[in-house]
This record gives C-alpha cells, structure tokens and sequence, in this order.
C-alpha cells in the first residue's frame, strides 16, 4: 500500500497545470475525493449516521415517511 501511494505526484501541482475554470475545479475537486484512502473508508459511515440519526439524506435527496 506504501509503494502505491510514494510513486504519485503531489496533487496541488495538478491545480495550476490547467487554467482556474470551473469545470477543471470540480475535476480536481473530485480528483482529491477518489484518491483521499480515509474518505473512502469513513465516507459510507458518516453518511449513514448522518441520515440515520440526523435524518438528513444530503443535498439531491429527499428524506420519505
């Protein structure tokens, strides 16, 4: 797992390769999400806590009886 994660680049030199337009920000955005190994992990559970216990399913959701 180690040598996985020694061979990448640092990933904030991707940022100023591209001009700043909205779209290469939320492809860089979600760059960052798919490679973050502890998003991956705690993600899923923070989202079910947040709408077990919160009852909030997030933005695009909408919460039934």
């Amino acid at each position: 797992m180690w040598r996985k994660y020694c061979n990448r680049r640092v990933q904030a030199v991707s940022l100023f390769r591209m001009r700043p337009t909205s779209a290469h920000l939320r492809a860089y955005e979600e760059e960052l999400e798919d490679a973050s190994w502890l998003g991956k992990l705690l993600r899923p559970w923070v989202q079910y806590a947040q709408f077990t216990w919160l009852g909030d399913g997030g933005d695009k959701a909408l919460v039934g009886r």
